[in-house]
C-alpha cells in the first residue's frame, strides 16, 4: 500500500496524472435564480444574480481541469437542477451543482484510484477560494474560532462566513456533511492584493482509495447572500435536512424560579401553583404556554430542622459552603410530593 501523508493538500496525487490528456480549453455554465457558475480552463467563478458585488474570483482545484461535462440533475432531497462536473488530471472528480430556488451551490469530490497500489489519505485539500463582498479592507470573518477582522483571520471548522458588516452583504462556506472527514476553512489575506482567500479541506484518520476504486468524500455548499443573518439561517436548516434531524416542538415554559419573592415562601407553593395552572389553562395556554418547571424551593433540607423558614447561615456550620438541599424528598412548600403535582398539571393540561 501507499500511504499519502497530507495527500491532495501537497499535491501529491501526481502519481494519478494523465499526462496524455489536454488541458480543458472551453467554457461551461449553469445559473439559477441566485447564482451563475462557470468553468473557464482551469478556472471556475460564482457570481451572485442578486447582488453585483458578491463573487466567488477563483475557484480553483489542485488538480489540472482537462474535461468537463455537463448535465441535469435529479436529487430526491434537492430537487432538480444542472450540475457541472469537473474531471481533473489527478483523479479527481468536482461535481458543482446548481438546484432550482435554491441559493447554494453544492460541491462534492469523488477520488478515482487508477494505480496498482490502495492510496491512504490523512488529509485532502479541496479547493483554493477567492472571495469578494465589495469593501474588503472593511470586512470581517465569522468561524468555529469566533469573529475576526478579514485581514487578521483564523482558521474554522465546519463553516467560514466573509462579511461586510455595513451592507451584511455576505459569503458562506460550509460543510453540508461530514461523514467521511472533517471540514476545515484556512483563511488567508494578500495585503499587496486587498485580496481575501480561502483553503478548503477535509481531514481523515485513514481514508482509503483501494486499487481501481472510486470513493466520494463530503459535500460543501457555497452562498452569496444579501445578509449573511440568512445564510447561517439557512446553513442550519440544510444541515438539519440533510442529516434528516427533526427536533421536538420548542416548549413554552413557566418558571417558578420568577415566582419566589411573591409568596413569601421563597418559590411558588403546591396551591399557587394549581391557582395558576387554571389560569393559565384558560388565558395564556391558547397561545402557546404549555409546560411548567419547577426550579427551586421544593427540595427538602439535608439537616434536620433546618429549612426555608430559617437562616441558612444557621446550617454553615454543618456543610460550610456545601449544599443544603436535598433532591430525595419535597418540602413543606408541596405537601404532597412531586408526583402529585406532576399529576395535577397534566390533568390542566401542561
Amino acid at each position: 500500500m501507499i500511504r499519502l501523508q497530507g495527500f491532495l493538500k501537497a499535491g501529491m496525487l501526481g502519481i494519478l496524472s494523465l499526462l496524455s490528456l489536454a488541458n480543458y480549453a472551453g467554457t461551461t455554465e449553469i445559473k439559477n435564480q441566485y447564482l451563475h457558475l462557470w468553468v473557464k480552463e482551469n478556472t471556475i467563478q460564482i457570481n451572485s444574480t442578486q447582488v453585483a458585488r458578491l463573487m466567488v474570483k477563483n475557484l480553483q482545484v489542485p488538480g489540472r481541469i482537462v474535461s468537463v461535462e455537463k448535465m441535469d440533475k435529479e436529487d430526491l432531497l434537492w430537487g432538480n437542477g444542472w450540475q457541472i462536473s469537473v474531471f481533473c488530471d489527478d483523479g479527481r472528480r468536482l461535481d458543482l451543482t446548481l438546484f432550482d430556488k435554491n441559493p447554494f451551490v453544492f460541491l462534492h469530490t469523488t477520488i478515482e484510484n487508477n494505480t496498482a497500489a490502495d492510496i491512504r489519505i490523512t488529509d485532502m485539500s479541496v479547493a483554493s477560494l477567492e472571495l469578494s463582498v465589495g469593501d474588503m479592507v472593511k470586512a470581517n470573518f465569522l468561524g468555529s474560532e469566533g469573529l475576526s477582522s478579514a485581514n487578521k483571520p483564523d482558521g474554522s471548522f465546519l463553516y467560514s462566513l466573509l462579511t461586510d458588516p455595513t451592507s451584511r452583504n455576505s459569503i458562506l462556506t460550509g460543510w453540508l456533511t461530514q461523514k467521511q472527514g472533517v471540514g476545515y476553512f484556512l483563511p488567508s489575506w494578500n495585503s499587496r492584493r486587498n485580496s481575501y482567500h480561502l483553503q478548503v479541506g477535509l481531514e481523515f484518520g485513514n481514508y482509503l482509495v483501494a486499487t481501481g476504486k472510486t470513493r466520494d468524500t463530503d459535500t460543501m455548499i457555497i452562498g452569496l447572500f444579501e445578509d449573511g443573518r440568512e445564510a447561517l439561517e439557512l446553513y442550519g436548516d440544510y444541515i438539519a435536512k440533510a442529516y434528516q434531524i427533526q427536533l421536538p416542538p420548542r416548549p413554552e415554559v413557566y418558571c417558578t424560579w420568577y415566582h419566589r419573592n411573591l409568596t413569601g415562601s421563597g418559590a411558588s407553593t403546591e396551591e399557587a401553583l394549581i391557582e395558576n395552572a387554571r389560569f393559565a389553562q384558560k388565558e395564556l395556554y391558547p397561545f402557546g404556554l404549555n409546560t411548567f418547571q419547577i426550579d427551586d424551593h421544593w427540595q427538602s433540607s439535608m439537616i434536620e430542622g433546618i429549612d426555608y423558614k430559617n437562616q441558612k447561615e444557621q446550617a454553615s456550620a454543618q456543610v460550610g459552603n456545601g449544599p443544603l438541599k436535598s433532591f430525595a424528598k419535597h418540602n413543606f412548600n408541596f405537601p404532597a410530593g412531586m408526583d402529585a403535582i406532576a399529576h395535577n398539571l397534566n390533568k390542566e393540561g401542561f
